[in-house]
């Protein structure tokens, strides 16, 4: 969720998921760029959480829905096969340059 273009966001969602909003724009990457062509609605949920599984030593993600209709769909996404190599690259890569050039370090929200 808070990859999703602001103006589809629910109610205070929009407030909470700003931040990353923002830093996503920043990296300056797109679905395409990490091999995938479909919607970025639907890509970017799927390579949010593929992306969060791909760490070493993590081996559960919990997201947090209020629709079982996503938790199917995650359910769906992660039961496919990884994120590839260079999709993790890229995102670390974009990441770390975002966040060298902006005004501040990128604490986590809450």
């Amino acid at each position: 969720a808070c990859w999703k273009d602001l103006d589809k966001q629910p109610g205070f969602y929009a407030n909470y998921a700003k931040t990353y909003t923002h830093r996503l724009a920043a990296m300056n990457v797109s679905p395409s760029e990490l091999g995938y062509s479909g919607h970025v609605e639907v890509e970017w949920p799927e390579i949010a959480l593929k992306f969060t599984l791909a760490h070493e030593g993590v081996h559960t993600a919990i997201c947090g829905t209020t629709s079982t209709n996503h938790a199917e769909i995650n359910l769906q996404a992660v039961a496919k096969n990884p994120l590839r190599e260079q999709a993790v690259h890229t995102l670390r890569e974009k990441f770390k340059r975002a966040v060298d050039s902006a005004d501040g370090p990128w604490l986590g929200q809450t």
